[in-house]
Parts: C-alpha cells; sequence; structure tokens
C-alpha cells in the first residue's frame, strides 16, 4: 500500500537512534487479518513476558552501513529476527551498553538478516 505521510517520534535522536519509530498513514485503508495485526508498544506489557528470542517481523529503511555512509535501504518484505533482552543486548560483545530504554533489541545471536544491512556477522 502507498504511504500517504510519515511521522517521525517527536524525541527521535539521529545521533543516537532513541526514539527511532515512526508512524505512516497508508492511502487505502488495512484490515486485521492473522497476518495483520496491531503493534503492542506499553512497555509494561512487553516486561511481563519472556520475549527473548521470541519471532518478531521487522521491516525498515535506511542507511546499509552501521556508519551511514553507504546506500539508502528500504526492505521490501519483512524479515523474521529474534527479539533480545536489552540487558543481554547491552553486553560487551554486542553493543556495549549503547542501547536505550527508548529501542527494541532484535537480531539473530549467531548473525543473520537484518533490515539495514544484507548480512550481519
Amino acid at each position: 500500500r502507498p504511504v500517504e505521510r510519515i511521522v517521525m517520534h517527536d524525541d527521535y535522536d539521529p545521533s543516537y537512534y532513541d526514539y527511532d519509530v515512526a508512524l505512516l498513514r497508508l492511502h487505502s485503508a488495512l484490515y486485521y487479518s492473522p497476518h495483520v495485526q496491531p503493534v503492542c508498544t506499553l512497555q509494561s506489557q512487553l516486561e511481563e513476558r519472556d520475549l527473548n528470542f521470541s519471532s518478531c517481523y521487522i521491516s525498515g529503511w535506511g542507511s546499509t552501513t552501521v556508519d551511514g555512509f553507504c546506500c539508502t535501504y528500504a526492505s521490501e518484505e519483512p524479515l523474521i529476527v529474534g527479539l533480545i533482552d536489552t540487558r543481554l543486548c547491552n553486553q560487551r560483545r554486542w553493543y556495549n551498553g549503547h542501547v536505550s530504554d527508548n529501542m527494541v533489541c532484535a537480531g539473530v545471536e549467531s548473525g543473520g538478516v537484518d533490515t539495514c544491512q544484507d548480512s550481519v556477522t
């Protein structure tokens, strides 16, 4: 469906990617189905569940490199990755404390494809 308007979060910080989320107003209506559902965004609901490595569909656009100096990319199809607990994500071997409570950490522990790189190792 074509996107009519993109509304970025008021507190979005491009330096640290805090609140890196947007609302999309679509040109035509979406209808709920087994594959189309609203997103749960209440932190309290997320904290009540053990979400570590539970499946999550992701889709996005942005830079294809971590430093952001390459190409713009938009994923055409959603990819399936695992949600990762922030404490685990912030371990030294991964993001070393750079993931804030305003972010969602998702990926594949052994490396794999995400929406911003062709492959993550």
